[in-house]
């Protein structure tokens, strides 16, 4: 479907286009901002999501799967259980890294 959509280039970005999914890219932006404590860069971010077709509810199991995730990376032992994309695990550790566990649980 990908390749006759896109004239048999497939990449990244054009599978996540055409398959209508939401980037974790957007999910890592907006822990960004909320550990910030950035509000209006969230709140522009996520019209930013909305105007994409993408709806709240979405958007809001989506980011509560990324935390749980990011949980999972907390522990080395149990980071083996994270299922991502290929490379993105090293991202998602050193995001759960910085972050502590008791701001993750209340985010999620």
């Amino acid at each position: 479907k990908i390749v006759s959509f896109t004239n048999g280039t497939v990449s990244y970005q054009n599978t996540l286009e055409h398959l209508n999914i939401l980037d974790e890219d957007y999910y890592f932006r907006l822990l960004d901002c909320l550990q910030q404590q950035d509000m209006a860069g969230a709140m522009l971010l996520y019209d930013e999501i909305n105007r994409k077709g993408f709806e709240g509810d979405l958007v809001l199991n989506g980011f509560a799967e990324f935390i749980r995730n990011l949980l999972v990376c907390k522990d080395p032992k149990s980071a083996a259980l994270l299922e991502v994309v290929e490379g993105m695990q090293e991202k998602y550790t050193a995001t759960a890294n910085k972050a502590g566990i008791a701001y993750l649980v209340s985010a999620l």
